[in-house]
């Protein structure tokens, strides 16, 4: 029975020398773009240090078909206490960028290095569902089409 749930889901999680991964999986024409924003996504949030998010390892095409993203597995269960911290850590997520800005414009004389970034957008296009998300970098939050 378990083995049709992970299927059914397109799940697996496997453990590996340092841990356990998580295999999500898609057979779509679109899995790898799909994935590949994922990827990216993940590690742009690991890097703002406001919310835990599983370590992306790889993403991959699968060669019977779509792709396959690795990424650590973690424990989903039992959150409930949780919700309040999860939501502070979301909103600092939101406000990670103004505060970096905040920091370079306090700490430093020049440019400076930061994380901050004065346009919107994205490095990759991602996706919602499977409908790409054009994330070219602009200076306008809606840009003119």
């Amino acid at each position: 029975m378990f083995a049709a749930i992970k299927e059914a889901l397109g799940t697996s999680v496997y453990r590996i020398d340092n841990g356990k991964v998580l295999l999500k999986k898609n057979s779509t024409e679109k899995a790898r773009e799909i994935f590949d924003g994922e990827y990216e996504g993940l590690k742009g949030i690991q890097a703002t240090g406001t919310v835990r998010v599983p370590m992306p390892h790889l993403a991959l095409d699968n060669p019977a078909g779509g792709a396959v993203l690795v990424m650590e597995y973690l424990n989903m269960q039992g959150l409930y206490q949780k919700s309040g911290q999860l939501g502070t850590q979301l909103a600092r997520l939101h406000l990670h960028n103004l505060a970096a800005r905040d920091e370079k414009v306090g700490g430093t004389v020049g440019k400076g290095s930061s994380s901050h970034v004065e346009q919107f957008g994205f490095s990759i296009n991602t996706c919602c569902g499977y409908i790409t998300q054009d994330n070219t970098w602009t200076d306008d939050w809606l840009p003119e089409e």
